[in-house]
């Protein structure tokens, strides 16, 4: 699986849940685009994606259970509800919110990718 962003030496694979117009206006390095509007649906059938339709959509193959996620949109709102869903309903075991988000980010880093 490709990796994405190294946090306090973790390696996670980093996922912007904003829509596609806003991951086009700029985003955070290696971040991979799974818009919260596509639904919980994209997740489901977690440990497996048989007909590769994740990875043919999101440029990624679809995380097992125990891969390390950090989730993240513009302001915190909808990486937290898409985190927690992951978490809770999926059983997704190692999963993270970056509550500042893109919003924070930017301003921190002072560029946009």
């Amino acid at each position: 699986m490709a990796q994405g962003e190294q946090v306090d030496g973790k390696t996670f694979t980093l996922i912007d849940v904003r829509e596609k117009d806003e991951f086009k206006d700029g985003t955070i390095p290696k971040a991979y685009n799974v818009p919260t509007s596509l639904g919980p649906a994209i997740w489901t059938n977690a440990d497996e994606d048989t007909d590769g339709m994740f990875e043919d959509t999101f440029g990624f193959e679809k995380p097992e259970r125990n891969s390390p996620l950090l989730f993240y949109c513009k302001a915190g709102v909808r990486s937290a509800m898409m985190a927690k869903y992951v978490a809770n309903q999926l059983g997704y075991t190692d999963v993270w919110e970056y509550p500042g988000s893109y919003m924070e980010w930017v301003e921190k880093s002072k560029e946009k990718v």
